[in-house]
């Protein structure tokens, strides 16, 4: 990948025109990668019509499988993430269900339309976890990767965190933020709705997933000022009311 020039549009324009040289019988077959609603992969080829800097246009049929998969999936090179509401058709012998996005994540700053998303609030990318209480409050827990975080699309997110969303209006807030490079996960409250316990995962991680066992600490000394470890947090409020409220 070093020797790829930094603008990959110009790359694409170059394989396309040894393509066409080489007297290849239909050049603009591409193999186009989608994912369904669910995250599988899937590949089939397409007909490129055109291209630039607005990126690339395929024709496919809206029905189809490659439409249906883009209506799920809509954006390309998709590192934020989406969350999407799944509905039961019927009761619990339901065959069928119905879909929709709840929120696509991103920062609208970003350039790329792909990267902006559209969260109403504070705003996060790479959602990993969630966990919805009792009064139907959706509780978002993020893993963006510490090769990721605080550069490029990621730079106005900052650490992974956790935050609340409003179902009904789409609003995010954020609850809380990790420390450096370290993932928030599993989170669970008591039946009262008092306590809320989560686990804070790998604080300190490298961009390689490898620590350097001469520089343990280099990134983080969370929780207690020494090395980095992983642990379960509880959380209270300071007046004993609900969480989240």
């Amino acid at each position: 990948m070093s020797m790829l020039p930094a603008d990959l549009l110009a790359t694409f324009d170059a394989l396309f025109a040894e393509a066409v040289a080489a007297g290849e019988p239909d050049p603009t077959a591409m193999a186009l990668a989608t994912a369904d609603a669910g995250g599988s992969p899937s590949v089939r080829m397409v007909l490129l019509k055109a291209h630039g800097p607005d990126g690339f246009v395929f024709y496919t049929h809206v029905d189809g499988r490659k439409g249906r998969e883009l209506a799920a999936n809509p954006r390309a090179s998709n590192v934020m993430g989406q969350i999407i509401r799944w509905r039961e058709e019927g009761d619990f012998d339901g065959l069928a269900m119905r879909w929709d996005h709840l929120v696509l994540a991103g920062d609208p700053a970003n350039a790329r339309a792909e990267a902006q998303g559209n969260v109403k609030g504070d705003i996060f990318a790479c959602p990993d976890g969630l966990m919805l209480d009792a009064r139907g409050v959706l509780w978002i827990q993020t893993d963006a990767h510490a090769s990721q975080m605080n550069q490029g699309e990621f730079a106005r997110i900052g650490n992974n965190q956790m935050l609340a969303c409003d179902r009904t209006t789409g609003e995010v807030r954020r609850f809380l933020t990790g420390p450096v490079n370290c993932e928030i996960t599993g989170a669970t409250l008591t039946p009262d709705g008092r306590t809320m316990f989560i686990n804070v995962q790998h604080p300190g991680e490298t961009s390689s997933d490898r620590s350097d066992p001469d520089e343990p600490n280099r990134f983080s000394r969370w929780p207690f000022g020494g090395r980095p470890r992983s642990a379960t947090v509880a959380i209270r409020r300071r007046d004993g009311g609900p969480i989240g409220t």
